[in-house]
This record gives C-alpha cells, sequence and structure tokens, in this order.
C-alpha cells in the first residue's frame, strides 16, 4: 500500500507503477523486482498465498498488477486497509487474528474488482471447490485423501464433487 511517491513492480511479465493509496500485488517467492525511489513510504502486508486464493482463486494472475485509489473500490479498500493497519500491534491475540482475516479478506476485495470477467462457476460451486481446495491442501501431505473424504469436506456427494 503506497504511502508516498510512486513504485513500480515487475513480476510475470506484468509492470505495474503504484501511487499514493493503490496496492499492489507480488509473490515473494517468484522472482520480482520493485523499484523504490528515495524518499518512498509504503506498508507492505504479508499473507500466506493460500489464505489468497481461499477468497480469490485467480490471485495468481494478478500479481504485478495495482488496484487504483481513483477507483471507487480501491479507494474504499486502501481507507479500510490504512485504519486497520495500525490495530495490529494489539496486545489481543485474538483481535489480532480477527484484523489479519479482514486485512485478507479486503485485499481480495480489492483486487477482484480487477477480475475481467465473470466466474463460470456459480457463487455456490465456487464455495464447494473452495472448501475442497482446502481441504485437499491441509490433507495432501498425510497421503490419506480419497473422493469420499474430500467429499464429505466439500459437503457434498462424490459425484457431484467429480
Amino acid at each position: 500500500l503506497q504511502v508516498e511517491k510512486s513504485c513500480r513492480i515487475d513480476q510475470m511479465g506484468r509492470s505495474c507503477v503504484i501511487e499514493p493509496g493503490d496496492f499492489g500485488l507480488y509473490s515473494s517467492t517468484d522472482p520480482y523486482a520493485l523499484a523504490l525511489p528515495d524518499g518512498f513510504q509504503q506498508h507492505v502486508v504479508q499473507m500466506p498465498r493460500e489464505a489468497l486464493l481461499r477468497r480469490l482463486p485467480q490471485a495468481d494472475d494478478l500479481v504485478g498488477r495495482a488496484v487504483s485509489a481513483a477507483s471507487t473500490e480501491g479507494s474504499a479498500v486502501s481507507a479500510a486497509i490504512r485504519r486497520m493497519l495500525p490495530l495490529l500491534d494489539s496486545s489481543n491475540p485474538t483481535l489480532n487474528a480477527c484484523l489479519q482475516e479482514s486485512v485478507i479478506d479486503l485485499v481480495a476485495t480489492g483486487f477482484a474488482s480487477l477480475v475481467e470477467s465473470r466466474p463460470a462457476l456459480t457463487v455456490s460451486t465456487q464455495k464447494i471447490v473452495l472448501r475442497a481446495r482446502s481441504f485437499i491442501a491441509r490433507k495432501l501431505s498425510q497421503g490419506t485423501l480419497d473422493r469420499e473424504s474430500v467429499a464429505q469436506a466439500a459437503g457434498v456427494s462424490v459425484r457431484r464433487l467429480n
């Protein structure tokens, strides 16, 4: 979230300039470049990739892009994030956990405004897919995955899951 001066993010063949109030997305686990001028100020929010993907499955396609504070969505999200960031230093762990989830929700909301096409899946189907993916991600390393357990975790029949 850019505060003072502008910066540039280059990643995955995309480049964007982030002006004050705008916020951008990049993956710290993939090659990227940041062009930061002297005297810049920004807030950097790190979040688990999986947490963002649960909310916004297209997030990987949005790295190297920015949400403009000049847009209605960008302005609202940027202002909300700026108001929440000082609260993240609270000594209350429950409050911190809720605030962290809220910030991730806000980032996902801002970037959802950049998704250019409507999802092919209905909202209810998207939720099923997200529940299934989340379960699979948690259980993948255990080697105990089967269609029945994934379907049960997603709240659907095996046939619907297929």
